[in-house]
């Protein structure tokens, strides 16, 4: 049987459970009213039955890999206004166990960046700040890289994940202030992935500035204004930023992540507290999720709360998900009538440690809060209450899919970004209904490590990319096509939450050059680059060292490193350098690029000689140092800070984009949007030179700063008729020009 609406069954719900009982009380009496509908009706009859399963399913996860399992949850949902069913789950321990109840409290993540937003709109209703002025007028020390202006960013773009900021705070000082946070950020002057507006992409710093408007208008801190503000006034006495306050109530869910106990003090961190990292119990979820629905203006005027939860722009997946202020704003489909849209809010959160589901549905009745204290949300248990209760489900995506031929649109050359500010490129290739990602420049960034990698089609303008990722979990990497608004037919960005890539036309891949021959190297350009820099670097020859014993090195001095590979950058500098390093997966390897800078013949880090510090997890440590390097000594330092075994090896592959033997002719200095051109690469003084090796071609464009690169495979000629092959040459299976 379909439960329609709240009202249809109220002489079915269970009273509301006192808040006074305990764990055990309230699950025995949840178990008897379970009891008592199953002997009244079928389970189709029996919504509370239905839910709890679900809770528990889900709260088991996956049986290949029991260290994700929840072993603490916590529900409550409101049906027409009123609170109806409140339940604990686990114990709030592993070790000293405890049961959980209603008043148990967990980290709530990014669910918390809806409160943020709350908090900004009471400050505009006081007129003391305006939505869509500049963010400099309330924090002018907060800076952005050229051409980007902290004047093109706004309140609006921040609550709305409309900035097109990177996902990465870029501070290692956990304990800073969050207005700290704000001027060292700003002393970055980082770049952005693409002018605010363009698209939605998520990116938790946007609350974290949004907050510090809060607390410099607000005249308070931040965890102060939210919780006098905010919290108090709506109800919700139990919520905080203070883990403090959470120790002291004694009664609250230990966190988890791979099986190892997080404390509430874990996520301590000041500039990150508005993005996401509160604590609540499910009640005072749903609580607030009734405040969002209406009631008094004791917390927002109802001219706030429709802004909040209005649809300010379109998520890029699919036509019915929006996002409002901190809030998911998506169509279902009625169960029994699926041509009639109900509106669903919700916003999640995922943290080490903590998860929530909120969910409210004002045309049903229904809110609905899930908490966890793992990393993993029960996502199918809260879907599960909201199709339970208000008769609604997800829209299915399979009236979104197109066909292969209509893919191409998305074919072609990005200038890609990833969230630690690295440049690389990406080609998009379709043959019949296989799409491929290629980047060939640099075999690996933060976000995906490879060179060429299919890409399953999911729906809509979505593909997902099988990758391996230094910031990602294992599984598939999403990247959406974000079209033109102006022309849907032509796409312009490739985006990832962590990495995107804008659409520069149609490059090749790679160039093949043979002996001091040229190569024509033909291109259409898509975007207008009035102001553009192309340049060739190398030959060159990767190197790649197998098998090398790793050594345990003091782990708070890289330069104890057993391993010290130099290398020597000739006239005219570098244009990168990359290096990987892979080892066993229990192995820490840092990776220090140190170059002799005063020319002592020493590398010495206190000497401010560090040119590059790479990045790892799992075995592998990247290094990427993006900025051209001058000629001199270099040394790339592989410190095993973490050896578990004394037979423990490293595979190191270093690439030096050096060289003058590639030279352009006809090259751009300014592209149109369509315009086609033919330029060539020649290899020069390459008559020494044994090959196979590398170069590359590199085009920077100053409208935003982005770079993109096609690679030059260069081969020794064939040997001249009449020419002696000389026999260490012969050897080597080369011929001497």
């Amino acid at each position: 049987a379909r439960i329609v609406a709240p009202s249809r069954f109220d002489d079915a719900l269970p009273p509301p459970a006192p808040s006074a009982l305990r764990a055990r009380e309230v699950n025995a009496w949840v178990d008897g009213i379970a009891a008592r509908f199953r002997e009244q009706a079928d389970d189709q009859h029996d919504p509370w039955a239905v839910i709890d399963q679900c809770v528990r399913t889900d709260m088991a996860g996956n049986p290949n890999t029991p260290a994700d399992d929840t072993s603490a949850a916590s529900i409550a949902i409101a049906v027409d206004g009123v609170i109806t069913f409140t339940r604990g789950y686990g114990v709030r321990d592993a070790a000293a166990g405890g049961e959980v109840d209603a008043a148990t409290l967990f980290r709530i993540g990014s669910t918390t960046k809806m409160m943020t937003a709350a908090a900004v709109m009471q400050l505009h209703e006081a007129g003391k700040v305006d939505l869509h002025a500049p963010l400099s007028r309330y924090l002018p020390e907060y800076r952005l890289g050229y051409p980007w202006r902290a004047d093109d960013l706004t309140l609006h773009h921040l609550l709305s994940h409309q900035t097109g900021h990177i996902d990465q705070y870029f501070i290692q000082d956990l304990t800073a202030p969050l207005m700290r946070w704000v001027q060292a950020t700003g002393a970055l002057s980082l770049p952005l992935y693409a002018p605010p507006g363009s698209f939605w992409n998520y990116a938790n710093p946007n609350f974290s500035l949004a907050g510090a408007v809060v607390e410099r208008v607000g005249g308070m801190p931040f965890n102060d204004y939210v919780a006098q503000r905010v919290w108090d006034p709506a109800g919700m006495p139990l919520t905080t930023l203070d883990s403090r306050e959470v120790i002291s109530t004694g009664n609250y869910a230990t966190g988890y992540s791979a099986g190892q106990a997080l404390d509430p003090t874990a996520w301590d961190i000041p500039w990150l507290g508005p993005a996401g990292t509160a604590f609540s119990t499910p009640t005072e979820m749903v609580t607030w999720a009734l405040v969002m629905q209406g009631g008094d203006d004791a917390v927002l005027s109802a001219a706030s709360k429709a802004a909040m939860q209005a649809r300010h722009i379109n998520l890029g997946y699919q036509p019915w998900a929006d996002y409002g202020y901190g809030i998911m704003v998506t169509d279902w489909r009625d169960k029994a009538d699926p041509t009639k849209r109900v509106v669903v809010y919700d916003h999640g959160g995922n943290i080490y440690g903590g998860s929530s589901q909120l969910f409210w549905i004002p045309e049903r009745g229904v809110a609905v809060s899930v908490l966890a204290n793992t990393i993993r949300s029960l996502d199918n248990a809260a879907a599960c209450a909201v199709e339970t209760l208000a008769g609604i489900e997800m829209i299915p995506v399979d009236g979104e899919r197109k066909p292969p031929a209509e893919w191409d649109a998305h074919v072609g050359t990005y200038s890609m970004m990833d969230l630690l500010v690295w440049p690389w490129s990406a080609n998009v290739s379709r043959v019949s209904d296989t799409m491929t990602l290629a980047f060939d420049d640099v075999p690996g960034g933060a976000l995906i490590r490879g060179d060429t990698m299919p890409m399953a089609y999911a729906f809509g303008d979505v593909f997902v990319a099988r990758a391996e990722s230094l910031v990602l979990p294992p599984g598939g990497i999403d990247f959406t096509f974000i079209r033109d608004r102006a022309d849907p037919s032509r796409v312009r960005y490739m985006r990832n939450r962590n990495a995107v890539g804008e659409r520069v036309g149609q490059f090749p891949r790679r160039v093949a050059v043979e002996g001091a021959a040229c190569a024509p190297v033909r291109f259409k350009s898509e975007r207008d680059m009035p102001v553009l820099s192309v340049h060739a670097r190398g030959l060159y020859s990767p190197t790649r060292l197998a098998d090398v014993p790793l050594a345990a090195d003091n782990p708070l001095d890289p330069s104890t490193s057993a391993i010290k590979h130099g290398f020597t950058i000739a006239e005219g500098g570098a244009d990168m350098v990359y290096a990987v390093a892979d080892t066993e997966p229990d192995d820490a390897v840092g990776l220090y690029l140190v170059g002799d800078f005063n020319g002592d013949g020493k590398f010495v880090l206190e000497d401010g000689e560090l040119a590059a510090q790479g990045i790892g997890t799992g075995g592998t440590s990247l290094l990427y140092a993006t900025d051209p390097l001058p000629a001199g000594n270099y040394e790339l330092w592989v410190h095993g800070a973490q050896v578990a075994g004394a037979s423990s090896t490293v595979d190191l592959d270093v690439r030096v984009a050096q060289g003058r033997h590639l030279r352009l002719e006809n090259h751009p200095r300014g592209l149109a949007d369509g315009a086609s051109w033919e330029m060539r690469v020649c290899a020069e003084g390459v008559k020494a030179l044994t090959g196979p090796m590398q170069g590359m071609i590199e085009f920077a464009y100053d409208s935003p700063p982005r770079r993109f690169r096609i690679m030059v495979d260069w081969v020794p000629g064939a040997v001249p008729p009449g020419r002696t092959i000389h026999l260490p040459m012969a050897l080597q299976g080369y011929a001497m020009p």
